[in-house]
């Protein structure tokens, strides 16, 4: 396999924008209630937890996961 400048680049972008300590999956759910109670509370959540919030803004399903937590708990409160 050949490799290219561009596609040397490339890589080194993407290794670049990976954060240190990225947390998988499992670890954002485990951090999700906490998360969604600041974010309720209007605190700052993305800075109390920062990996949550990068994770959630790159994962699809975890963020579904957030927003319906989010409303759940959101129309609890109501009652």
């Amino acid at each position: 396999m050949k490799t290219n400048a561009k596609s040397i680049q490339q890589f080194i972008k993407a290794v670049d924008s990976m954060k240190e300590a990225a947390i998988g999956c499992d670890d954002a759910f485990d951090l999700l209630d906490q998360y969604v109670e600041l974010v309720l509370a209007g605190e700052p959540a993305h800075e109390l937890f920062p990996q949550v919030a990068e994770h959630l803004a790159h994962c699809k399903a975890c963020h579904e996961e957030f927003e319906a937590l989010k409303h759940a708990v959101a129309s609890l409160s109501d009652d």
